[in-house]
């Protein structure tokens, strides 16, 4: 109900009722969106048309989500199980054998962003310990990589992970104000700044990506270079999804289309 003005995009709300504070979305395979709110998970078609739903498990907030290559949801807390791996009917599976607070394999310190490559693994934005955590297929864990500061390879509260076609990772560096390329075993490319704290990426099929800060959306090419932007104070943006048509980001109140 709220016009927003960005020419020449068109833009489409859909309502999220279903969906408390929408934090995070994704693309599954069929086509269905994934949307996690602060305590539930929600399938939905992408004219908002409800799936499936359940309230998520753990007793923290849900901070992102992802499906897998073979069709499972994957969403991550801020508290322990941390990692929680459900059918796209919302039916739990398993969880991972995570922990508490801590700095070892499989602890976590407010945990936010999660990706899964094509051989499924899962990358988790260890944030409050400035690393990613690697897990492998079955939620075990396979390595780190990642340490406090600003340097190549280094992090500062890293919040959101994508992985292009090439299984390149591009990880929100949120309070460097920059975007780091990485190889799948850590391995530092390149960087380029961002304007604002980037919070969530997504990646299309040409490796166009796609950023979120709190009250901006921008596309940018693979390095670093500025499509378009769109900054617009009334909405407050989370998670962000790319599919060959639309650019789905989080609200707090919907799941707005672009």
């Amino acid at each position: 109900g709220i016009n927003i003005p960005c020419d020449p995009c068109t833009i489409q709300v859909v309502s999220s009722n279903a969906v408390y504070h929408p934090i995070a979305i994704a693309i599954a395979p069929s086509g269905l969106l994934v949307v996690a709110g602060e305590t539930d998970i929600t399938v939905m078609d992408k004219e908002g048309c409800i799936i499936s739903t359940a309230n998520s498990q753990g007793s923290g907030s849900n901070r992102g989500i992802c499906v897998t290559p073979d069709n499972y949801i994957l969403v991550v807390s801020s508290q322990a199980p941390h990692i929680a791996k459900y059918t796209m009917d919302c039916t739990l599976v398993s969880t991972a054998n995570t922990r508490a607070y801590g700095s070892g394999p499989l602890q976590f310190y407010w945990s936010q962003g999660i990706a899964v490559s094509a051989s499924g693994h899962v990358y988790v934005c260890d944030t409050g310990n400035h690393r990613i955590q690697v897990l492998n297929p079955d939620l075990t864990f396979s390595h780190m990589f990642g340490e406090k500061g600003s340097g190549p390879g280094q992090f500062h509260s890293p919040c959101g992970v994508a992985i292009d076609s090439q299984g390149m990772l591009y990880v929100c560096d949120r309070d460097n104000n920059r975007i780091q390329k990485l190889s799948s075993t850590g391995a530092y490319i390149s960087e380029f700044e961002t304007p604002l704290c980037p919070q969530s990426i997504a990646i299309d099929t040409n490796n166009v990506l796609y950023i979120i800060s709190e009250h901006s959306i921008s596309v940018y090419t693979a390095d670093g270079k500025t499509i378009n932007t769109l900054q617009d104070n009334t909405i407050t943006c989370h998670g962000v999804a790319v599919d060959d048509e639309h650019v789905y980001v989080c609200d707090t109140a919907s799941v707005i289309i672009f």
